[in-house]
């Protein structure tokens, strides 16, 4: 078995990345592995073959130079004579890592101890939403998760009504019914006024969704798809008028 016995400093500037490196960093990746490098100190050498080929630590070379660091550590793997066998362990390098587990309730200890010692979690290489997630205390539910609440006396929204979310629509009703399946793809193709931010078909709005029904309703799917291109311009100049007008959804409490 071959092993490397020294560690040597080379020249940044000196070492010549893998044109066919299959393993990305990003700018974000590279800043982390910088800060790193800055609280941890180059710990992990680069691994190059005989002519200064770069076989591992693309990452860290690329987070040297943005730290303005004119020599790195590096082991000579010069016994990796073999192109193909080379070539190999550059995949390996990367893959073997990653094929590695984590103990989530050991991780959890070691992380909120960490947190507690005011240590800068960033520097491990989890991220904002990870960190939440591993650190957060799981709690029980206040009811039964199959629990279905009694419907409100007054819903907020009823079969019928359509909602305008940005760019999205989400109309209320059945989807077994064709009518509704119709309705919610004719009024998809309306060109929504910008100031009409979300509102809700309601009371006097129900009549835009019967003069709607009455077109795509008749003969169901065939004729809804003839409604598209034959309603009347005037028909839509009165829909939008109508939109226009209408408030916007109650806050929820």
């Amino acid at each position: 078995m071959q092993m490397a016995d020294k560690i040597v400093l080379r020249s940044v500037e000196s070492l010549i990345p893998y044109a066919r490196n299959a393993r990305t960093h990003s700018d974000a990746q590279v800043a982390q592995i910088g800060g790193s490098i800055r609280e941890f100190g180059f710990t992990n050498p680069v691994l190059v073959d005989g002519e200064n080929d770069i076989v591992a630590g693309h990452g860290r070379v690329l987070a040297a130079r943005k730290l303005g660091l004119t020599e790195v550590p590096c082991i000579e793997v010069a016994y990796l004579t073999d192109a193909q066998q080379r070539r190999a362990y550059i995949i390996a390098d990367n893959k073997l890592a990653l094929n590695a587990g984590w103990d989530e309730a050991m991780l959890k200890v070691e992380l909120g101890e960490l947190k507690l010692g005011g240590f800068d979690l960033s520097l491990t290489g989890f991220g904002e939403l990870e960190l939440d997630a591993l650190l957060a205390e799981k709690t029980e539910g206040r009811a039964d998760p199959d629990d279905v609440p009694e419907t409100p006396a007054r819903p907020v929204s009823e079969p019928g009504d359509l909602w305008l979310l940005g760019r999205h629509r989400l109309l209320c009703g059945d989807c077994t019914i064709a009518t509704a399946y119709n309705l919610g793809n004719f009024m998809r193709t309306l060109a929504m006024p910008k100031t009409a931010q979300s509102w809700s078909l309601t009371s006097q709005r129900e009549r835009l969704i019967k003069i709607g029904a009455k077109v795509v309703s008749h003969r169901r799917y065939v004729t809804f798809q003839m409604a598209e291109v034959a309603v009347q311009r005037q028909m839509f100049a009165d829909i939008l008028s109508l939109i226009a007008r209408l408030r916007a959804p109650p806050s929820p409490a």
